[in-house]
């Protein structure tokens, strides 16, 4: 019930997000705001490979059976945290492996692969057990371990981090969004 939720909430916010970027040219959508920022479909590419990834890591631990590191005390704690210092305005530096490319990039072509990672979140949320869901889980180098269910929470919170990004990038705000 819970995965049903969450993800149909993060699908809602991303049509929003796909709504407003619809309404711009790809090469409007390809402008920082400033030097060394992101564009919108930059933020979008960010998202779309973090989602990928903690894919892929989710389903290497459940085909390998390993079972939860850590306790879930502690992962909550680290999850409280980590957005409570994004939200007072600490940055934290994406990895390397989901930093988006500078390439000039097409709304269509990144809306097709972010469908595509959905889809298989879909999937692969969708033959979880009740106990895989909570005791698979990933590395992720902010908040260590985490659960199917923590990146799923993590996925919710960390698009709708950037969607306030992209929103205030695409009215030209200068205003420093946590």
């Amino acid at each position: 019930m819970f995965f049903e939720k969450a993800f149909n909430m993060l699908e809602t916010n991303t049509d929003i997000i796909w709504i407003e970027l619809s309404k711009y040219q790809d090469s409007e959508l390809n402008q920082p705001l400033a030097p060394g920022k992101w564009s919108a479909l930059q933020h979008m590419v960010h998202i779309n490979k973090s989602e990928r990834s903690l894919l892929v890591l989710l389903y290497k631990a459940i085909k390998n059976k390993e079972p939860l590191k850590g306790s879930v005390l502690k992962i909550r704690f680290r999850s409280f945290l980590y957005k409570l210092s994004l939200n007072n305005g600490l940055k934290i530096e994406a990895p390397v492996f989901v930093v988006p490319s500078s390439d000039f990039l097409k709304l269509e072509d990144v809306k097709h692969d972010f469908t595509k990672t959905r889809h298989d979140l879909r999937q692969l949320l969708s033959i979880l057990t009740d106990t895989q869901k909570n005791q698979f889980w990933v590395y992720h180098k902010n908040l260590h371990a985490m659960r199917a269910i923590d990146i799923l929470n993590f996925m919710c919170f960390h698009q709708n981090h950037h969607q306030k990004k992209i929103m205030s990038l695409l009215q030209g705000e200068t205003v420093k969004v946590h």
